[in-house]
């Protein structure tokens, strides 16, 4: 039986074998679930094709750019915009 898995082996250069996505609930991403962005590099994503490949069984039909749009290099959130993009998050 084919299990596309959730996450594909040694994916990072973890070393770790695949996950699988036999009996697991769907999974979605959604782009407003996000940690604080802006000017830190480590805060920026990297592009879905990516992740795509590293995710298999990942549904990234709801991020509408394979680029991370919303990170900007010199422009952090506020904490106010972060709350209000996770409020929007929640109420999604």
């Amino acid at each position: 039986m084919d299990i596309v898995p959730l996450m594909a082996a040694n994916a990072g250069n973890s070393g770790r074998a695949a996950i699988s996505s036999l009996n697991s609930p769907p999974f979605i991403a959604v782009e407003l679930c996000r940690e604080h962005m802006g000017v830190h590099p480590c805060d920026k994503r990297r592009n879905i094709s990516d992740y795509q490949f590293l995710f298999p069984a990942i549904d990234f039909s709801l991020i509408e750019s394979d680029e991370d749009i919303l990170w900007k290099a010199n422009v952090r959130e506020t904490n106010e915009e972060v709350a209000a993009r996770g409020l929007k998050f929640m109420n999604w």
